[in-house]
Formats: C-alpha cells, structure tokens, sequence
C-alpha cells in the first residue's frame, strides 16, 4: 500500500512538473509575439543581474514596439493596411528597375534599420518595398 501511495505522489508531481513548463513555455510564447505597452528599451541581456536573469525565466522578455527613427532619403511611398494590427511598408521604385525585393526587419526591429540596405538595392536597380509590423 505505501508502494502504491508513493507512486501515485510521483505521478502527481511530475504532472505538476509538466503543467508548470506547459504554463511557463505560454508565457515566453506570448512575450515573444506581442510587443508590451512599455516605452522602456528591449531587455539586454547584457545589462541584467544574475537575480534579473533568473527573473526572466518566470516571467519573459519586455519587448516594446520600436518605432522607426529615420525615413528614406529616396523617394518613396508609404502604404498602411487599415486592421486591428498596423501594417506599414515603403515602397521605393526605380527607373526601369530589374526586379523587386522585399525587406523585412526581422524580430523586433523596424523600418529604419533596413534603409541602408534598401537604399543599396535600389543603387543596383531593383525596386525595394521595406514592410514593418
């Protein structure tokens, strides 16, 4: 009987073991693909204490929405899907361009970022659209 009683308790534990990783896998989940209402710079690793570090863990990154601090210098266009989300692109043609390519900043950036590159493509002749979130 006490076999049977221990048993049953490591199966309670270890289920409780599974939800909290289910529960705490949701939550950095959901920290990595909404932006937080803070104005505050993205979390750097580099800054955080030890105790900071193991804070995180249970409660995930603050990631605010970056806004974009620069505009194009070429001429350009600017596009907006009107939703509950905000789409923002711009769109930069060239003269008898050789193709299109997109531009996208990646997790977290913005639109500022890739006006180097964008800027770059267009000096080689390709039509360039950089698409925000």
């Amino acid at each position: 009987m006490k076999k049977i009683v221990n048993v049953r308790n490591f199966l309670y534990a270890l289920l409780a073991g599974l939800l909290f990783l289910v529960v705490l896998s949701y939550v950095h989940a959901y920290r990595f693909t909404h932006f937080s209402e803070s104005k505050q710079e993205r979390t750097d690793p580099k800054k955080l204490t030890a105790m900071d570090k193991i804070g995180l863990i249970f409660t995930g990154i603050e990631n605010p929405h970056q806004t974009d601090t620069l505009l194009p210098s070429l001429p350009y266009q600017t596009f907006v899907i009107p939703s509950d989300l905000k789409l923002e692109s711009w769109w930069m043609p060239c003269d008898s361009a050789r193709g299109t390519i997109l531009v996208y900043p990646g997790y977290a950036g913005n639109k500022s970022q890739m006006l180097s590159r964008a800027e770059d493509l267009h000096a080689m002749g390709y039509n360039t659209a950089i698409i925000g979130f």
